[in-house]
């Protein structure tokens, strides 16, 4: 009885002491996951938080009407704009009316506009210097000519334009003494993408290969995948083409290539893959192998957004280009006699790439530069043109034949 006794002290000693250790590993194993994401949890949380009240805006604030009640109107304007007091939303228009008072309701923006004139009807409006247009791509050219003939700035949702013709015009529009165009390509403007670049022209070499890569998974196109719809072909164009453009406009803007020839391409239906041979400005004769990859009915990959660059003394990868204030990573691989090894993180304080495509918008409108961006925007057409002739494939149409 005593050795049973005993027994049974150990073993309940024993599960106790198991279900401490449990515990311990448990609380411990949380702590390290909880530090690890709250820096990421942070930017979350910043994201949609007001950090300059209404009543607190400057007195020659920018006064910006949107253009389309949309979630990247939120996340591009709306959200961006509650961190700085240059500027203040003053008007949403959406031709659905329920949609824009919810929007304007939800963000405490003092105008909705609705119906089949809200747009008309924002322009000319004289509480609004600007308008954001998160519209279709197809309508983009048709409403930046006549915010701007209006004599509102403008800064214009990428692809600013769905074909090269298209392009061409808002370059002649921009050109022109007067208001502001400026196209919204977010990405460029985060340090983790300036530093990137940087790296890549002055530490990597001359250049031998570059890689512009935009895998995430949609849902729909890989069920569709196996028997795709044709009459909905163009539709899908335009949706792959909003995810391409990036690959496309990073290439040029990354590497400041001048020129460049379309070794090979192929459209699918939900993806497309292109070999580019492109002429960099240091010199005719320096010229990089390109390859652009692009697909929304992979499995795998299911997520890869990111920019990858090699030189004769090193390369480097540059991940998740689009939402860098969420995470991402800058890896750096030096050759030869300076062999090192190192990551980059560049966060400051959580400012998007929306906050600071924001900034460099208002900077554009106080100096009256246009031009530039204009420019790059054609050049990224013209690439896209060379890749489309290349696949076999046609232009993206226009608004008014969509």
């Amino acid at each position: 009885l005593v050795q049973v006794a005993r027994h049974a002290h150990y073993t309940c000693d024993k599960r106790t002491a198991m279900k401490g250790v449990r515990t311990t590993v448990l609380v411990g194993a949380l702590a390290v996951l909880t530090s690890c994401l709250a820096p990421f949890l942070r930017r979350c949380w910043r994201l949609p938080q007001v950090l300059v009240a209404p009543a607190d805006k400057a007195p020659d604030a920018l006064r910006v009407g949107l253009m389309g009640a949309s979630f990247i109107g939120q996340v591009a304007a709306v959200y961006a704009a509650g961190k700085r007091r240059d500027v203040v939303v003053t008007a949403v228009a959406s031709r659905d009316a329920a949609r824009a008072e919810a929007f304007a309701r939800r963000h405490g923006i003092p105008v909705a506009l609705g119906g089949p004139g809200a747009y008309d009807d924002l322009l000319k409006r004289s509480d609004v210097d600007a308008v954001y247009i998160s519209l279709p791509t197809t309508l983009h050219v048709r409403w930046a000519a006549a915010a701007l003939a209006a004599n509102k700035h403008v800064l214009l949702e990428k692809p600013a334009a769905a074909n090269l013709q298209e392009a061409l015009e808002l370059s002649q529009l921009a050109a022109r003494p007067g208001p502001v165009l400026m196209e919204a390509a977010h990405y460029r403007h985060h340090p983790a993408a300036l530093r990137s670049r940087s790296l890549m022209q002055e530490r990597l070499g001359p250049l031998q290969r570059l890689e512009a890569r935009f895998f995430m998974l949609d849902p729909k196109a890989w069920l569709a995948s196996g028997s795709p719809d044709p009459s909905g072909r163009e539709h899908e164009r335009v949706k792959n083409f909003d995810r391409w453009w990036y690959c496309a406009d990073e290439l040029l803007w990354m590497s400041g290539a001048t020129s460049w020839s379309v070794r090979s391409a192929v459209e699918g239906h939900f993806s497309i893959e292109a070999e580019l041979l492109l002429t960099l400005p240091s010199s005719p004769l320096a010229q990089v192998n390109a390859t652009i990859r692009m697909s929304r009915d992979k499995l795998w990959p299911l997520f890869d957004w990111s920019f990858h660059a090699e030189g004769s003394e090193g390369r480097l990868a540059y991940s998740n280009i689009g939402f860098p204030f969420l995470f991402h990573s800058l890896s750096v691989e030096m050759f030869g006699s300076q062999a090192q090894r190192w990551d980059e993180r560049l966060y400051g304080e959580g400012e998007t790439t929306f906050e600071h495509q924001l900034a460099a918008f208002v900077s554009s409108v106080r100096g009256g530069q246009s031009a530039a961006a204009a420019e790059q925007a054609l050049r990224t057409m013209r690439l896209v043109d060379d890749i489309l002739k290349a696949a076999g494939s046609q232009p993206l149409l226009s608004g008014a034949s969509a």
